[in-house]
């Protein structure tokens, strides 16, 4: 036996009606868009309205989206669903308006309402906690990005000596043995220059220690100039 049957079979229409008016969600049937029953959640919210135009009860539903689901609903014969913020009961409701053809063989429609406020307020906290973690994650990514140049900078500091421009000795020691054991393994040549700077104490002596500086800062200029990438000069 179909379920339809069976449920007939089992209750009668009183007793049909007494499980719709003791539903937690609300229930209302429309016929050619005039109320015909709602039940006590809905009349407790909105009052007895039967007899009324459904457009006319929910109006804050926004009439127009109202009318046209309805409609569709009653073209189409098929069940559409929206939701609908009640600035009455300050409630959003998920609603769903379901054909169905009545005794007198004319179409109804059965409209339930689920109150989904509190699911719309714990989303919009969520969305809000979201936009709030994206922003903290975009500033952290700002942060991290200056974090990674400014130990880059500290980086080529430690490495390099500031006035001349040239790595330290340490860096120099560095490279230098691991060059001079890629040298020994594959048998390549390593070539190593010292460059020193007759009389420079001269310099020193005869101007200011500033023009010194100035002096070894040039030459560190002249000498990184014609590097090529796998040349290393320090001081």
């Amino acid at each position: 036996m179909p379920l339809k049957g069976h449920l007939k079979s089992l209750l009668d229409p009183s007793e049909q009606l007494s499980i719709f008016d003791n539903m937690a969600d609300g229930v209302c049937v429309t016929t050619n868009g005039v109320i015909q029953f709602m039940n006590s959640y809905l009349i407790k919210k909105f009052g007895d309205c039967i007899g009324k135009p459904f457009s006319e009860i929910f109006l804050d539903l926004q009439e127009e989206k109202c009318e046209n689901c309805q409609n569709n609903t009653l073209k189409q014969y098929k069940v559409t669903r929206y939701e609908w913020y009640s600035s009455k009961s300050r409630q959003t409701f998920d609603v769903i308006n379901s054909p169905y053809n009545n005794r007198s063989g004319s179409i109804s429609v059965l409209s339930l309402f689920r109150d989904i406020t509190e699911q719309k307020r714990l989303q919009k906290r969520l969305e809000g906690y979201y936009s709030r973690l994206k922003e903290t994650n975009k500033e952290l990514k700002r942060v991290n990005k200056k974090i990674s140049a400014a130990n880059q900078k500290l980086e080529e500091l430690s490495i390099r000596d500031e006035l001349t421009g040239l790595y330290n000795h340490r860096h120099f020691w560095d490279i230098l043995i691991v060059e001079f054991k890629r040298a020994m393994r594959y048998g390549n040549p390593l070539s190593c220059l010292m460059i020193d700077i007759d009389l420079f104490k001269s310099v020193n002596d005869l101007g200011t220690h500033a023009f010194g500086d100035y002096c070894l800062s040039e030459i560190g200029s002249m000498i990184r100039s014609p590097l090529r990438a796998m040349d290393v000069a320090s001081s």
